[in-house]
């Protein structure tokens, strides 16, 4: 398979991500609007807004290149959703950890690492939801696309 079709595959993983990552960002513009209304303006749901379409994109990406790497003499058809969850919550759990342990290597306060279990949590559980619609997303592509064994997903044309 070319290199261009996987970079396809993986563009094309990252931006459904994205914008499936978009209703998350909305629920937390919501709650900091409502929690911080003096400290909240539009400039702040704005940039929270693209922090989760970046943080969706990227764990597309690393979800993508994941699954391109597991499961390459799998096709669409074989995967399982529950197995392409599992490495759709890795992936998105990756960035997030490895921040974790960047942020423990450092002398600091440690009243972060609640928050930051959360967050990776929370991360992992969107990223599989993320992956059981992608997968079922591609499933539904036309079948010369689908057909093909690249599980770089969704196919775009």
């Amino acid at each position: 398979m070319s290199v261009r079709r996987r970079l396809r595959g993986v563009l094309g993983t990252a931006l459904v991500w994205a914008i499936g990552w978009l209703p998350f960002a909305l629920v937390v513009i919501l709650v900091t609007a409502r929690e911080e209304p003096y400290d909240w303006s539009p400039a702040i749901a704005l940039l929270i807004a693209i922090e989760w379409v970046v943080w969706g994109a990227f764990s597309g990406a690393v979800f993508a290149l994941l699954l391109m790497w597991a499961e390459r003499r799998r096709t669409l058809a074989q995967l399982s959703v529950w197995r392409v969850a599992i490495w759709g919550a890795c992936g998105a759990a990756l960035g997030p950890a490895a921040l974790m342990v960047v942020a423990a290597s450092s002398p600091s306060d440690v009243g972060w690492i609640g928050v930051a279990t959360v967050v990776v949590g929370t991360s992992a559980a969107v990223g599989a939801a993320c992956a059981s619609g992608t997968l079922l997303l591609a499933r539904k592509a036309p079948r010369e696309l689908s057909a093909t064994n690249d599980p770089a997903l969704p196919p775009t044309a």
